[in-house]
């Protein structure tokens, strides 16, 4: 039996604060229009986008808002790129703390940080908060033990 795959109007995502990941794949070179960042060429691979969400509504709120299949307005820098590919997996970490996510996951040799102040414009410590992910790397293994995945299956929104 399959279970349902969560979607932007599910109740599964928790209400408290806490970070998060967002799993997507560029399958083709892609060249994408990033707010101020300007215009961007993504290669092909597995990107993960790690955020927190602290205010109202917490986790579920943030994560239901970069999950909306309908036209949104593109404020953070993943929205630029989500708009295109779509989001595959979402894992939360409550209570987690994006920072130390992006640390933990630039210990694999073959992630990196491919565009200097994506996502972390407001981060004094990071120098992006979207990686480049090799394809070995394990989030269940990488990430905190609290988090959980939950599979979107999003493909680009076309």
């Amino acid at each position: 039996m399959t279970q349902p795959k969560p979607s932007a109007t599910t109740s599964t995502y928790p209400t408290s604060g806490g970070a998060y990941v967002l799993e997507s794949r560029v399958r083709e070179e892609l060249s994408v229009q990033v707010g101020r960042l300007g215009e961007i060429t993504f290669e092909p691979g597995r990107y993960l986008y790690v955020g927190s969400a602290y205010g109202p509504g917490g986790i579920a709120a943030r994560v239901k808002r970069h999950l909306k299949a309908k036209k949104r307005r593109l404020h953070w820098h993943i929205d630029y790129l989500s708009a295109v590919i779509g989001v595959e997996r979402v894992w939360v970490i409550p209570a987690g703390h994006e920072c130390e996510i992006v640390s933990a996951l630039l210990t694999d040799s073959e992630t990196s940080t491919p565009f200097i102040g994506f996502g972390s414009s407001d981060c004094r410590q990071c120098t992006a908060h979207l990686l480049l992910a090799g394809e070995q790397l394990s989030l269940p293994k990488a990430l905190p033990n609290e988090a959980r995945m939950h599979h979107v299956g999003g493909g680009p929104p076309r």
